[in-house]
């Protein structure tokens, strides 16, 4: 079926049909929603969950070091966990948490505008989609002890964004994006 408008006659004059929305737009627009969902997910769980996450790296860096079970350096207190740095593992998490979350709420707000594949929405949505790829490959590659929901949630932004940046420029997309340009004109 074709999206490009096609001509009705109403009352005996020609009339310009509305083109249908193609099913790859639908599809792409649901998942960078997705995209922008999984991201900013992902971050909140870091940022609500980073205290905890940092001090058992920390102890488990620790107990590696010192020869001491994770349990014993835990028994120890949070001067122990703090001098193994668990302060700065903290950190290194909400920035890794707001390099994720920016460009997911950026993505979920221009995916919201796209219904009409408008070539700025979607150009933006290809940009931000892009941008949540390094802070969720960083999380869903593990180069530390992430929770399961932190994994889950970088991996769906991971693999939403790739599909989004694939779906999103699609023939049927600007087919109809050329349709709907033409007819407001």
């Amino acid at each position: 079926m074709s999206t490009y408008p096609t001509t009705a006659t109403h009352g005996g004059q020609a009339v310009d049909a509305a083109p249908k929305k193609p099913g790859t737009l639908v599809v792409a627009w649901a998942i960078a929603i997705l995209t922008g969902l999984a991201a900013v997910a992902c971050g909140l769980v870091i940022l609500t969950g980073g205290v905890d996450l940092a001090k058992e790296v920390a102890a488990k860096a620790l107990a590696e070091e010192t020869g001491m079970t994770v349990d014993q350096v835990k028994a120890e207190g949070g001067e122990l966990l703090l001098a193994a740095g668990a302060e700065e593992i903290k950190d290194q998490l909400a920035g890794r948490a707001y390099i994720l979350m920016v460009p997911g709420v950026l993505a979920l707000l221009f995916a919201l505008m796209m219904g009409k594949a408008a070539t700025w929405s979607r150009v933006l949505v290809t940009i931000f989609a892009t941008l949540t790829l390094p802070g969720a490959c960083l999380i869903a590659f593990r180069d530390y002890e992430a929770t399961t929901l932190m994994l889950a949630t970088a991996w769906i932004a991971v693999l939403a964004a790739l599909i989004t940046i694939v779906l999103t420029w699609l023939g049927p997309n600007n087919r109809y994006a050329r349709a709907v340009k033409q007819q407001r004109a």
